[in-house]
């Protein structure tokens, strides 16, 4: 498993600890993509480059290592001197969701994985977004293609 970077957070590094090694190279990759300054280390960018990942995985089907990542969740979230829950949500879980979303995949084999604290947050996140959110249970509309193409096309412009 991948050790962490003193500049990643925490909490951040304690999940990315938890990829396995022939994942490490593409979490880099995504970590110098989104967070490219070491002396000015931003944990949502962090965040966003794990739950890439994390999906391109899952959708890959490379899921055996994501129920020890989801217990590392769990811990961190049950963690009372943990200061970075609101990250975790904001930067992992909603990350996840959104991610899954685009990709159209099935959301219910991972949220199958979760642990209660983080299951509660993922479940709050959907009643935030309702309807709005792809890949919501219930969702009545799907992400636009042409705005979807437009997204990944500023991206890559910026690697």
């Amino acid at each position: 498993m991948m050790q962490p970077d003193s500049a990643l957070n925490a909490s951040i590094g304690e999940l990315a600890a938890c990829i396995p090694p022939h994942l490490t190279n593409v979490w880099r990759d995504e970590l110098r993509l989104h967070d490219s300054d070491p002396s000015e280390p931003l944990p949502y960018l962090q965040a966003g480059a794990l739950s890439r990942v994390v999906v391109d995985a899952y959708v890959a089907g490379d899921s055996s290592w994501l129920p020890q990542f989801f217990t590392r969740l769990e811990a961190l979230f049950t963690d009372p001197a943990n200061v970075d829950k609101e990250l975790l949500v904001i930067g992992v879980i909603e990350g996840l969701q959104n991610l899954m979303g685009w990709a159209g995949a099935d959301q219910a084999p991972m949220t199958a994985m979760l642990g209660p604290r983080s299951k509660a947050k993922w479940d709050g996140l959907n009643a935030i977004w309702g309807s709005t959110l792809p890949g919501t249970p219930g969702a009545t509309r799907r992400p636009d293609s042409s705005l979807r193409k437009v997204v990944r096309a500023i991206l890559r412009r910026r690697s």
